[in-house]
Parts: structure tokens; sequence; C-alpha cells
């Protein structure tokens, strides 16, 4: 399946280039709000106010370097739906109420935030990673609004837009659902620099494919993306309180993936697609499998 009419290397650098543009820029990014943020902590703190603390810190840089890659992603998501060739349409008449439309999506991101983190526990990985440590003990000691609108506001919406609106929708113009949906979620993983962040990070990208594929809305995986990062919020705190990693993991695990199987299916059920609608410029369909 070829898609558009382009040369094989035309089109990786297509696929890309939103990674090309999200390391520069994120890089620069942190850099700026680091040194404003340390300048403006110090002003606070001659000012006899408490300065920003560093956990705070790093949140705050991670949510405000993200908001340039946003803006250039949302422009890029923008201009690529204005060029696009096609756009898939779904069948909503199944899906109106909110339980079977939205309320899915909200269970989808719920059992792979449960599913993932149990998962991870059964392996000594968090000791072995120091870069996880470092974002758990930056998220554990920031405040709550501070790690709120950092990891359920600004991640979902900066990075579905990237890694979903622009890098797998990219790809799911030369090829099939589960080739775009392995890459771009492959790729999601790498992204966050460490072993158990790439883990989960893999699992979760391919749930978030696969909802952004079935509903063709990015709006529909960055609900997902922010669920599943506000129950790994308040499951971090669940574990904090109780002392432990999760009474019977293995059983959890279990039935957290087969729940999610059953909610993919149910989705699967839910919208339906009728068929490829054509906007007037283009004469290749996209692969469907």
């Amino acid at each position: 399946m070829t898609g558009y009419k382009e040369k094989l290397h035309t089109k990786i650098i297509r696929v890309l280039i939103p990674l090309f543009v999200y390391i520069p820029v994120s890089l620069l990014s942190a850099v700026s709000f680091t040194i404003a943020l340390t300048l403006l902590s110090s002003v606070l703190k001659a000012a006899g106010l408490s300065g920003i603390s560093e956990a705070d810190m790093l949140m705050w840089v991670n949510a405000l370097s993200s908001l340039p890659v946003c803006l250039i992603s949302a422009v890029l998501y923008i201009n690529d739906n204005k060029k696009r060739k096609y756009r898939w349409a779904y069948d909503e008449g199944a899906a109106r109420t909110f339980l079977p439309h939205k309320g899915l999506i909200v269970l989808s991101g719920i059992l792979i935030c449960v599913f993932g983190n149990y998962l991870i526990n059964l392996f000594p990985l968090e000791e072995m990673s120091e870069g996880f440590k470092e974002v758990n003990e930056a998220i554990n000691n920031s405040g709550i609004l501070t790690a709120l609108v950092s990891t359920a506001v600004v991640a979902p919406v900066c990075e579905e837009l990237l890694m979903r609106g622009l890098l797998y929708r990219r790809l799911r113009d030369y090829t099939g659902f589960m080739t775009s949906a392995l890459l771009s979620s492959l790729l999601f993983g790498i992204i966050h620099m460490n072993i158990v962040q790439f883990i989960y990070a893999f699992l979760a990208g391919m749930v978030f494919a696969y909802i952004y594929e079935r509903y063709q809305s990015v709006k529909a995986s960055i609900i997902c993306h922010s669920v599943a990062n506000i129950s790994s919020f308040l499951l971090g705190i669940l574990f904090a309180l109780t002392g432990e990693e999760g009474p019977k993991v293995t059983a959890v695990i279990v039935i957290s993936f087969i729940m999610l199987g059953l909610t993919m299916a149910a989705i699967y059920r839910v919208v339906e697609y009728r068929e490829i609608v054509y906007c007037g410029c283009g004469d290749q369909k996209p692969d469907q499998t």
C-alpha cells in the first residue's frame, strides 16, 4: 500500500519530522524555562518569600517546555487535516449515549494504567532506572496542582498531538494499523528515556493508537491518556498510603488485561466504520488492515 505517491525516503522524512522538531524545541525550551524559573526563585527568596522547590521546578519546566512543542504540533496537525486526501468515517449511531461512547474511553485509560503499573511492579525495574526514580520523586514531592496540571493536562495534549495526531496518523497514511501502532508506540516509549516508562508508554501507546484509530479523533486519545495519567497519580498515592505494591499482583494483572481486552472489543462494536469518505484530492485508499 503506497498511500501518497512519494518516494520511500520522502515518506520516512515526512513521518519523522514531528520528532525532529520535538527534540531540539523541547531541549531548548527546557533550558530556557529552567533559567527563567531559577531566576524567579532567586528573586522570591531575596524578597523574603519561599522559592520554588526542586520538585516543583522540574514539573513546571516539563510542563512549560511542552507548550512550544504542543503549539507546533497543533499547527502541523491542522495543516495535515487540510491536506489529507481522505478521512475515515464511522457509525456513531450506536455510540450516542455517554457510557458506550465516552465511558469506554475512560475505562480504557483506567485499565491500561492498572495493567501497566501492576505489570511493572512484578519486576525490580524501578530499582534499575535512576531516570524513573527522579521523575517519580518529582511527581510525589511536587504540589498536587502542579503534578496534575503537568501530567493530566499538558502531557496528554502535547504527546497525543505529537505521537497520535502526527506520527501515528502519518504512518497510517502509508501502512496498516498494527505496523503504525507498533512503530509509533515504540517511539513513544523511547522519548520517555528510561526503561520503566518505556515499557509503560509502549503498552499505553498501543491502546491510545487503537482509541485514535476507532474514533479517528485526537480528542478521544487525549481523554484516554489523561485518565490513564490521573489514575497513575492516584494509584501512586494509594501505594504510598498502604505501603505495598498492591495485593495479589498477578490476579490484578490478569483481570485488568481481560477487562481491557473486553473494553477494546466493545469499542470495536460500538464504533463501526462505514466507508472511506474522500475529500476530493486523492485517488488512493489507506490500508484498513
